[in-house]
């Protein structure tokens, strides 16, 4: 295991810290030193300006050993990013390190939390602890050490819930909750429900890719209850109870995809349908938002002509409809006001879902960017059609 500590050019004072955690402590002025005893790692790196070396490494170097970086003072932006790239360099792929704060000056501490989120995205390294040595906490001369990995974490919480949020992703706030659950079933031997939280958010995930709205509507319906049992889980670990704010975001905004009666074909199940083709726009999953279109369309003429929504014959019915009205307007036969507007957006969604499926292996199709705009266009025309629906039909002179 590698360390990495700061030293700045202050005028350190004995004192005992201590980790609580372990009960493990060590008196000395250096907090290096410290933490050379206490977490015993196999070098450490000590990171500190020409003055802090002139001032410390001689008395220092006599304690513990040590290989040293030595960085610019942190002036000027230039500076700042060099004491970055100095410190990067050095540690190598797949280390596992521990980031000591506790004598960081100026923006130091701020590059450390950076260095660490950066290792472990480029270099896939381990963070076993950011730690500070809380000399201004002292408490009969003895100092605690603060663990504030968490912080590193909260970055990933943030992220996570962000993707579920955003693009009904749940795989790394999925990942990042049961590694959580565990940590409060092996350190503590407590039941946790936060798995079963992570569980409905993949449900979602799922019921969005595949494009199942009366599922997506009972698992985010769950959400709200969920969460309330898992209160008292973040709870138990204190460090952890920022993700409580994180994840009171989910039910809020998937609360319009719920319906009461999980009946998708009712006044209310139709609204939330429209939800659901705004969310997949909004959310750039397009295949999907154009794919709900269509099937949002044969659903709307099952519900003007009294076929079953659901039942084989009734959806064929209700295409056949649908078809039958876009030949006559190709043709440019007589049809009335609803039936040459389901017509114009039917073949449009048609073209448009027959483009995606064929992967654009035909001799006429849309640039990627043209078909994004032209389903983001027809989703949008499709969800005006709900209101239209309603009117009563006129006949056709045909």
């Amino acid at each position: 295991m590698i360390a990495v500590s700061f030293l700045g050019t202050g005028n350190y004072s004995e004192i005992i810290y201590k980790d609580y955690d372990t009960q493990s402590f060590y008196k000395t002025k250096y907090f290096a030193e410290a933490l050379y005893h206490i977490y015993k790692p196999d070098i450490i790196y000590l990171v500190s300006t020409v003055e802090a070396k002139q001032k410390h490494f001689t008395e220092l170097s006599s304690k513990i050993e040590f290989e040293e970086i030595i960085i610019p003072t942190g002036k000027t932006n230039d500076e700042i990013w060099q004491m970055f790239s100095d410190i990067t360099e050095r540690i190598p792929q797949n280390a596992e390190i521990i980031i000591d704060i506790t004598h960081g000056f100026r923006s130091q501490p701020m590059i450390a939390l950076s260095i660490a989120i950066f290792l472990r995205i480029v270099k896939n390294v381990k963070i076993n602890k950011i730690i500070y040595g809380a000399y201004e906490a002292k408490e009969e001369d003895i100092a605690p050490i603060f663990n504030i990995t968490s912080f590193v974490y909260l970055i990933d919480w943030s992220y996570a819930t962000e993707q579920f949020i955003r693009n009904g992703k749940s795989e790394f706030l999925s990942n990042l909750l049961n590694e959580i659950h565990n940590k409060i079933r092996i350190e503590q031997n407590l039941f946790s429900n936060l798995k079963s939280f992570a569980t409905s958010i993949d449900k979602i995930t799922e019921s969005l890719m595949f494009i199942r709205p009366q599922e997506l509507s009972q698992h985010s319906k769950e959400l709200p209850n969920k969460l309330n049992k898992i209160r008292n889980d973040i709870i138990k670990i204190p460090e952890i109870k920022p993700l409580q704010y994180l994840l009171n975001k989910i039910p809020e905004s998937f609360s319009s995809l719920v319906i009461e009666d999980e009946n998708i074909f009712s006044e209310a199940g139709f609204k939330m349908q429209t939800e659901i083709i705004k969310y997949y726009i909004e959310t750039q999953q397009f295949v999907q938002a154009i794919t709900l279109a269509r099937e949002f369309m044969v659903s709307l003429i099952c519900k003007k002509f009294n076929l079953e929504f659901i039942k084989k014959e009734g959806r064929n019915k209700a295409e056949d409809l649908l078809n039958g009205w876009a030949a006559s307007l190709i043709k440019k036969e007589v049809l009335n006001e609803f039936e040459s507007k389901f017509a114009s957006l039917w073949c449009k969604i048609r073209d448009a879902r027959n483009d995606i499926n064929h992967a654009g292996m035909k001799e006429s199709v849309l640039s990627a960017n043209l078909l994004k705009k032209k389903i983001q266009e027809y989703c949008l025309q499709t969800i005006e059609l709900l209101d239209y629906a309603h009117q009563p039909l006129k006949s056709s002179k045909r």
